[in-house]
């Protein structure tokens, strides 16, 4: 017992909860695969029978554009501050 103690760390506690828990988490995946189709019926139907539905979607999209921009934005940023040195600041 002393020796599985010595070892134990936090990834040790989250395998055991994923191992106890692959039976429930396969279940669900299964039920997911298997409606696949089903559930993109349903959303098809309803983007094209429920005009608040299709406007959800729309104002969805936008949020996705919106937030893609700034990750864009962000990574653009980061990468300037990384291509320019102290010396490149001295010269502005």
């Amino acid at each position: 017992m002393k020796t599985f103690y010595s070892k134990w760390n936090y990834l040790s506690g989250i395998s055991r909860v994923f191992t106890h828990m692959s039976t429930t988490l396969q279940a669900c995946y299964e039920l997911y695969a298997n409606n696949y189709s089903s559930a993109l019926k349903l959303l098809h139907n309803l983007e094209n029978t429920s005009p608040g539905f299709r406007k959800f979607l729309e104002n969805a999209q936008q949020m996705y554009s919106f937030f893609e921009y700034l990750l864009l934005l962000l990574f653009s940023l980061l990468i300037i501050s990384i291509s320019i040195s102290i010396s490149d600041l001295d010269q502005i």
